[in-house]
């Protein structure tokens, strides 16, 4: 196994990373965004803005552990000046549960100015989801 830097999944990662950085870059004054997703990053309590520069409020961290592709995905988020809604707004909650544990590696961000914008934010399991559309 190589390392996310180098393993192919890793090199997909960073082009992705890459490529949604230079749209973000291009069209963040034109309009506000929401990008949401399954980033299979873990970032544990990795601060994902500026220490002492951006004025965002801290999260709310259910997740400690912090994986490779976490570390991406905070490089990614400091370099577009965006941040994660989860933990911030709302209730956080794990996104991932399994047989192989609980993890957070779904989230919503949006950019630094957008933030104070969102008002509620509530991760829905899908369990809930299809009870909600069986009945």
């Amino acid at each position: 196994h190589g390392s996310a830097e180098t393993s192919m999944p890793g090199l997909e990662c960073w082009a992705h990373m890459d490529s949604l950085l230079t749209h973000i870059y291009m069209y963040q004054t034109d309009c506000p965004f929401i990008i949401c997703g399954d980033f299979n990053g873990r970032v544990g309590n990795l601060k994902d803005f500026i220490d002492g520069t951006d004025q965002i409020p801290d999260r709310n961290v259910v997740d400690r552990k912090i994986n490779r592709y976490g570390e991406l995905l905070i490089d990614f988020l400091v370099s577009s000046n965006c941040c994660m809604v989860n933990g911030r707004i709302g209730t956080n909650v794990f996104t991932s549960v399994s047989t192989k544990g609980k993890a957070v590696v779904d989230y919503c961000i949006v950019g630094h100015e957008n933030l104070q914008n969102i008002t509620d934010f509530m991760i829905t399991e899908a369990k809930d989801v299809y009870e909600q559309l069986s009945r």
